[in-house]
């Protein structure tokens, strides 16, 4: 069994339009976001062994603190692709993903994040900020995963949950 885990970045800071847009960083509601996304998923026991971010300060943020509140001990891994690409690539990143990760959290943007989550499990939703969606699928293999072989498991919206 094979487990993606989409984790859209949480809520950037737009306060300054000189930043340019790969350098632009969670504000307050954004940090509350992804540690909400994170609790939750521990109480889940949402688990990973691995987690692939997108290069942009927003995404490396998020993916932080997901990996402080869970505990994660390993690294984390950029792909640059994950930053405003095209489905093929992103694909191809999770073709090569070691086989003996079973559950990957990878981070980065919509609409690609959206758009991920139609093409593996055929669920149109919102990728809202800081929003995670669990897909799980009894392939065995990465390496020949195709789409539409995924299952929506969860869905944790942060700002639906109770505080």
């Amino acid at each position: 069994m094979k487990r993606i885990l989409i984790l859209r970045h949480a809520k950037s800071d737009w306060s300054d339009d000189n930043v340019d847009d790969k350098d632009r960083v969670l504000n307050y509601r954004g940090e509350n976001e992804a540690k909400i996304t994170a609790k939750v998923m521990l109480q889940k026991n949402v688990s990973f062994d691995a987690i692939v971010s997108s290069p942009a300060a927003r995404a490396l943020q998020t993916a932080t603190i997901v990996k402080k509140i869970t505990n994660y001990p390993k690294e984390i891994l950029v792909e640059e692709c994950f930053y405003f690409s095209d489905m093929r690539r992103i694909l191809a990143v999770i073709r090569r993903l070691d086989n003996q990760v079973d559950n990957v959290l990878i981070v980065g943007h919509n609409p690609l994040w959206s758009n991920l989550v139609l093409l593996l499990a055929g669920k149109r939703m919102l990728m809202d900020t800081g929003c995670l969606a669990e897909l799980v699928s009894d392939i065995d293999s990465w390496e020949h995963f195709d789409t539409h072989q995924f299952t929506l498991q969860n869905y944790i919206n942060p700002k639906e949950v109770k505080k």
